[in-house]
């Protein structure tokens, strides 16, 4: 069964259910038909037909109320979460959305359609819709997941009082201009006989165009409806919502002469022009002595106008640019855009010589119980950077962290320190490639695969530009650790360039996990030529502060490979000792182990000098060498580092000095002993 077939069986399902079901505009919230008559009657299994021939990718929406017997509460976000910790909510039918959960209860009359009854909880019930499952809205699905029958629910206080006004909650939304006070004084008395229609059409207009949801408007303005005099029949005002939602018109020119009020998130300013609805925000900012450029993104919200939501990189200090851009914009909203063009302007300009307050050092000292999530190669809520030649093993390795962090099982002799969720965030391959091989660890570690939770996302743009979408899946998924795979894609830039490894740190710092980036070195490198390091670049290395190179011996027709890990910078700890793994790929398994790095003449290089001169003399036939015989094994031609080692090693009881006719040969305590 195909997606369409599916959506239009599960359609029908819904309809069997008792569930009045609508058809939504794909990847929306916005109803394809007028749904209000869909409140009183369910549609037959011929419209559903004719909607689904009609719009096949189209999204679902269930009217929500006494028509399906439905109350849901919708939970956003963090916000809705905290708002709801208090509450017991009784085992039901639970959808996950994009940014929350629906949680559906039988129809209670007493749970009114609002939004904002708590911080980030919303009702849906009579004069509602919620979207629902296997729709997507910004390719996110909604996907149920709890199963249960659909139970009653006596809902508290908080869930169904007032809280002063309906519209109070509006006016404090974020994503609100601050309301005029028209707004406010019809919600409270209503209009009287005459311009009742034309002040419900403006209210209608004004939340529409912010952003509001119609069956919300429906609910907020069903109080304006009662309070007019004559009060004003329900039919008439759905039809009146239904009308100014689905069609636009075009805003009379504005002048601007406010000053724009800012916000300051992260790296982002925020630029508000409340009474005209526009917002503009620019991040990443790149400045010279005569330029500005930064990524923009302007948005417009006005009663009876198409919204606008454009995005690009600006040059900000160009005032050909900036006239462009006002002749754009205006020939779709008119509004004095020089004007406010100019305002954002002249205050980047500003900014470029400030600085950030005065502030103690030791006020920026991260608590923290122990420096590492997993001992040596996860560290706590900072960047780990693994690099080494393509196909050494290091996405393998990974991935195996990310299994041992999500189930707290042993990696070889790695054990974590906690339990922690993992996303994987995947600029190289696919999530089949990460499944197959979860299976087979999962199997060598004796663990139900279908127990895994793992996350996994397919990125193609820079990591700096996701960081809002990456925090809230973080948010909504409780992640602490995530894996970048890998470093050049998700930079975005050149890799020899500074900017790269600039923005792609700043944005893991923005995202406070713990993360572990997968990096390359250049092919000469790989060969034992040309420059060290990750790209062989020192902007990555000057970026990086805990870095491992990865390096591997194979030899053909084996089923499998050693792998040494060489801390080559670590800004937090001392370096730590060089270590191995070995890994098995069998029929059904994949098997890690520990592996002694000094059993491999290629990898037992990486080791510190004293710790080769002490497995040279244990592998010596009869424990004892001189230095001109351990310069040679080692394949020194200078023996000075080896006579300075030698000397430290003497002086720690590490090693023995013994004479063998007038000739100095150096042993191993335990040897002699």
């Amino acid at each position: 069964m195909d997606g369409v077939e599916e959506k239009h069986q599960t359609a029908l399902e819904y309809l069997a259910m008792g569930f009045s079901v609508i058809p939504v505009k794909p990847g929306s919230k916005e109803p394809l038909v007028p749904w209000m008559e869909y409140q009183e009657r369910y549609p037959t299994a011929e419209e559903l037909d004719t909607w689904m021939e009609a719009w096949p990718q189209c999204n679902l929406g269930i009217i929500t109320g006494r028509i399906s017997g439905i109350s849901v509460i919708d939970v956003d976000g963090e916000k809705g979460r905290d708002s709801i910790r208090g509450i017991v909510l009784p085992p039901t039918r639970v959808v996950k959305t994009p940014r929350g959960y629906h949680y559906y209860y039988q129809y209670n009359e007493g749970m009114r359609t609002v939004a904002g009854q708590l911080d980030g909880v919303d009702i849906r019930s009579d004069g509602g819709f919620v979207v629902a499952p296997p729709s997507s809205v910004n390719d996110l699905p909604y996907h149920v997941v709890r199963d249960n029958d659909i139970a009653s629910f006596d809902p508290p206080r908080e869930l169904i009082e007032r809280r002063g006004a309906v519209t109070a909650e509006v006016a404090q939304r974020d994503d609100l201009p601050s309301m005029p006070r028209w707004i406010a004084q019809a919600l409270q008395n209503g209009a009287p006989d005459g311009e009742r229609n034309q002040t419900a059409t403006k209210l209608v207009g004004y939340l529409h165009n912010r952003g509001i949801a119609p069956d919300i408007i429906s609910g907020i303005l069903r109080d304006f409806a009662a309070r007019c005099s004559p009060p004003m029949d329900a039919a008439e005002l759905d039809r009146t919502i239904e009308s100014v939602t689905r069609y636009q018109t075009r805003a009379v020119e504005t002048i601007i002469s406010e000053t724009a009020r800012m916000e300051e998130v992260g790296d982002e300013i925020r630029f508000l022009w409340d009474s005209v609805g526009v917002k503009i925000t620019v991040f990443r900012f790149k400045t010279t002595s005569d330029e500005i450029k930064a990524k923009t993104r302007v948005e417009v919200h006005q009663p009876g106008v198409p919204s606008i939501d454009n995005r690009m990189t600006l040059n900000w200090s160009s005032s050909q640019t900036r006239n462009g851009l006002a002749k754009s914009l205006g020939s779709r909203v008119d509004i004095d855009w020089s004007s406010i063009l100019d305002q954002v302007h002249n205050s980047l300009w500003d900014k470029q010589g400030e600085l950030e307050e005065v502030s103690y050092i030791k006020d920026h000292v991260r608590k923290r119980d122990n420096k590492y999530l997993l001992h040596p190669l996860v560290m706590d809520k900072l960047p780990t950077i693994i690099y080494g030649d393509g196909g050494v093993g290091k996405s393998l390795i990974a991935l195996s962290l990310m299994i041992a962090l999500e189930t707290g099982e042993n990696i070889a002799e790695l054990k974590p320190r906690v339990v922690k969720r993992g996303l994987y965030l995947d600029y190289e391959s696919g999530p089949e490639t990460h499944g197959e091989r979860m299976m087979l660890l999962a199997k060598s570690m004796g663990l139900d695969p279908d127990y895994l939770y793992c996350r996994h996302v397919r990125a193609s743009a820079p990591l700096i530009d996701l960081v809002p979408q990456l925090k809230r899946i973080i948010d909504e998924e409780d992640i602490d650790f995530m894996v970048v795979d890998s470093a050049v894609p998700a930079s975005g830039g050149d890799a020899m360039k500074h900017d790269g490894p600039e923005l792609l740190y700043r944005g893991l710092f923005e995202l406070d996990v713990s993360s572990l980036i997968i990096a390359h070195v250049t092919k000469d490198h790989a060969r034992g030529k040309g420059e060290s390091g990750i790209y062989g670049s020192a902007f990555w290395n000057n970026f990086s502060r805990n870095s491992w190179e990865v390096k591997q011996e194979r030899e053909a027709g084996s089923s499998g490979i050693e792998l040494g890990f060489y801390n080559t910078k670590n800004n937090y700890d001392r370096l730590q000792l060089p270590f191995g793994f070995r890994v098995n790929f069998g029929e059904d398994t994949i098997d890690i182990d520990p592996f002694a790095l000094s059993e491999s003449n290629t990898l037992s290089r990486g080791l510190p000098l004293k710790m080769r001169i002490v497995n040279t003399i244990e592998q010596s036939p009869d424990g004892r060498m001189s230095v001109a015989e351990i310069a040679s094994e080692l394949e020194m031609s200078d023996d000075k580092q080896i006579r300075t080692r030698l000397k430290e090693m003497l002086s720690s009881g590490q090693v023995v000095l013994m004479q063998d006719n007038g000739k100095n040969y150096y042993g191993k305590r335990s040897h002699i002993e």
